[in-house]
């Protein structure tokens, strides 16, 4: 990499090269948040670059020593780099589970971060979805980042209540799952096609979305946007027969922590905002809430 490029790397929203983004996605903040969890354990992460040649990340953290963890581990693990077939991986696992604990993070001024929980609407005035504790709630997550949304499916498949989860790459494409899943009235049909088919399988309404604020094609502000328009479209035209309309729940999920960018959101049409990265605990409780479960 380049001196200029070397000089990004680190930074919020920022990657090396705007390829990178046209081929694997993401929004420039994993070695950001990587480089601050490293010095919240007294470490540091930092690369070494020759442009044309390659680069050697190195990273660095203070850890107890795992009480068994003998002589000779030690010496082996000390003297073999990480990704060697020789690397003791269950013994290093062992001591990075026995860090010691960081300190606190720095709190965030201004009424922003992810302790914030103030939306325009409460809960209460959604209308539930089915109350058949039976039936799985239904999410929709819009992420552009290929390993993100695995880490997320996986998150809820194995966790209570039941979820079936949907995932979008990008804002149209959750647009386009709202629109052909319909209201709760109005379920998807199942040989219906749409996008999200090809990675969650869209089965039924969507009871909530977690939307990536931002993502390529249509970001996060944009589709949510949209889905109120497609949601008003709705009502005007179910309000002849006097078919509801459900609100959908769309919680916002950024790295960003900043009041600004959540006042944003809201005014969107988000209903919350999560600040990455995120307790699953904490945000199941916010799903169920908004649900009505």
């Amino acid at each position: 990499m380049s001196p200029y490029q070397l000089s990004k790397l680190f930074k919020r929203f920022s990657q090396a090269s705007i390829r990178t983004h046209r081929e694997y996605g993401g929004s420039g903040l994993g070695l950001h948040i990587s480089k601050q969890m490293a010095r919240l354990m007294d470490g540091d992460i930092w690369v070494e670059s020759t442009e044309g040649v390659g680069s050697r990340f190195w990273v660095k953290v203070r850890c107890e020593k795992f009480p068994g963890f003998s002589a000779e581990t030690e010496m082996a693990t000390n003297s073999m780099e990480i990704g060697s077939p020789f690397f003791n991986t269950s013994a290093a696992t062992i001591a990075a589970r026995r860090m010691t604990t960081p300190p606190p993070p720095p709190t965030t001024t201004g009424g922003g971060g992810a302790s914030s929980s103030a939306s325009p609407a409460s809960p209460s005035t959604y209308l539930k979805p089915d109350p058949n504790a039976d039936r799985p709630i239904h999410i929709l997550v819009a992420e552009d980042n290929i390993i993100n949304q695995r880490v997320i499916k996986r998150q809820f498949e194995i966790c209570e209540p039941r979820f079936l989860v949907t995932l979008a790459s990008n804002g149209l494409e959750a647009l386009e799952v709202v629109q052909k899943s319909g209201t709760a009235a109005k379920p998807i049909s199942s040989n219906q096609e749409g996008a999200g088919d090809r990675h969650g399988h869209a089965r039924g309404p969507v009871d909530v979305i977690l939307m990536d604020v931002e993502m390529p094609v249509m970001d996060g502000m944009e589709a949510t946007t949209k889905i109120r328009l497609f949601e008003q479209t709705l009502a005007d035209s179910s309000s002849d027969v006097g078919v509801p309309v459900k609100r959908m729940p769309i919680i916002g999920l950024s790295g960003n922590a900043r009041e600004e960018h959540r006042r944003r959101a809201l005014e969107a049409g988000m209903d919350d905002y999560v600040v990455k990265p995120y307790e699953r605990s904490s945000l199941v409780r916010k799903i169920l809430e908004w649900v009505g479960r």
